[in-house]
This record gives structure tokens, sequence and C-alpha cells, in this order.
């Protein structure tokens, strides 16, 4: 049998999937990783900005 990744997505509304309980309305936590992923990203793109400008500095000083 082939292995088959568990989608939360595809599971049926108000189904027992384990023991987890799947419900019709969006929870708390998908709106918590909205905002981790939105917190992450704006996270890498200030990162990015800064190590470009410390790389920059490196080079003016050689």
């Amino acid at each position: 049998m082939r292995h088959q990744p568990w989608d939360p997505f595809s599971a049926k509304a108000n189904g027992s999937v384990g023991s987890v309980k799947v419900e019709d309305e969006p929870a708390d936590w998908q709106s918590d990783l909205l905002v981790l992923s939105a917190f992450i990203q704006g996270f890498s793109e200030e990162m990015s900005e800064v190590l470009t400008e410390i790389q920059r500095a490196e080079r003016l000083s050689c």
C-alpha cells in the first residue's frame, strides 16, 4: 500500500480524524498560522535587507 500524506482539508466536515475533530468553522489555529506566516515573511525580508547592507559594507572596506 502506498503512503498517502494526511490532508486535514480533505477530511469530511465534523468527521473524526484519529483523535482530531474537524469543524465547519475555521479554527483559531488557522488565523494564528496566517499571523505567524506573515511574521516569518516580514522577518525574512528584513533579514535579507540587513544581510545585503552588511555585504555591501564588507565590500567597501576591502
